[in-house]
């Protein structure tokens, strides 16, 4: 009896070891749900303590300024006694604090501490179809914004979202989407999703951010619940890609169907979904409250 004791717990023991070391897709989005909820809000560089944004060219500068109200404030003019001025050339990024002058990669970006209260960080970005240019943040740690965040609204977890779709190949070909700046932006469309959901049959177009994708895909859509249970503008989905390239299935997880950044905040440039669904996808994130 002893022995079959041991036994039991020994396995016991086991599976809560295999449990603990394999979290379930559950956990895993609830964890996703609590960084997002932090990039938000209570992150230094949470997107709501972003104050203003400037988009530049290669060989533009932009200059650090403050409103009449005290919030900090971009000009591609020259100003009077700049608190930051930034520059992008030659696939480097040149912020000039006073005397002190930070260099970055473009690729890589970076970020600067101009005092306890003000950030800086750049970001490379297309500013065209293909156009590489640089994003500045100016975030303001003293900004109001974050202390009305109540968090993020998602639908409970459905293993019925979690979609094993067959992976469609196409040429890669280029395809610009309006953004919510009133631009246009690039992605290459390297194939489709098709799966049936709900008793109809559904083609999702898979995009990249270059002819050949480095690992996962994103979709952008609309479905039934846009403009109602979820954000009027619609939502992403990004899916990772495993072996060789083009696989033979993807895997849509629609419960980390997520709003895009400009949900909460102006200063993005967020494309508009070209895939209208008439099905309702109800998973993943619902509509943020007004801003």
């Amino acid at each position: 009896m002893q022995l079959f004791l041991r036994r039991v717990v020994g396995l016991l023991v086991l599976a809560a070891a295999v449990s603990a070391a394999a979290p379930t897709p559950w956990d895993r989005r609830e964890e996703e749900i609590k960084r997002a909820n932090a990039a938000f809000a209570t992150n230094r560089l949470a997107i709501l303590k972003i104050d203003d944004v400037v988009y530049i060219r290669a060989g533009q500068r932009a200059y650090l300024g403050r409103r009449a109200d005290g919030a900090l404030n971009w000009q591609l003019d020259p100003v009077a006694a700049p608190l930051l001025e930034a520059a992008f050339d030659g696939g480097k990024i040149e912020l000039r604090d006073g005397g002190k002058v930070s260099t970055f990669d473009a690729d890589k970006g970076g970020a600067l501490a101009l005092d306890p209260d003000i950030d800086i960080r750049a970001q490379l970005t297309q500013v065209a179809p293909g156009v590489m240019g640089v994003r500045l943040f100016a975030y303001n740690q003293q900004n109001p914004a974050p202390k009305a965040f109540t968090g993020l609204n998602y639908f409970p977890y459905r293993n019925a979202y979690v979609i094993e779709a067959a992976f469609e190949a196409e040429t890669p070909q280029p395809v610009d989407f309006e953004t919510s700046r009133g631009w246009l932006k690039q992605f290459w469309r390297v194939g489709a999703a098709r799966f049936t959901l709900h008793g109809q049959e559904v083609r999702l177009g898979l995009y990249a951010e270059s002819a050949k994708p480095q690992g996962s895909v994103s979709t952008f859509f609309t479905d039934a619940t846009t403009g109602k249970a979820t954000y009027g503008v619609g939502r992403y989905l990004d899916a990772d890609l495993t072996g060789d390239f083009p696989p033979k299935t993807v895997t849509l997880d629609f419960n980390f169907a997520y709003n895009p950044n400009c949900a909460r905040s102006y200063y993005y440039n967020c494309p508009y979904p070209l895939d209208h669904l008439t099905v309702a996808i109800e998973a993943g994130e619902k509509a943020p409250p007004p801003r």
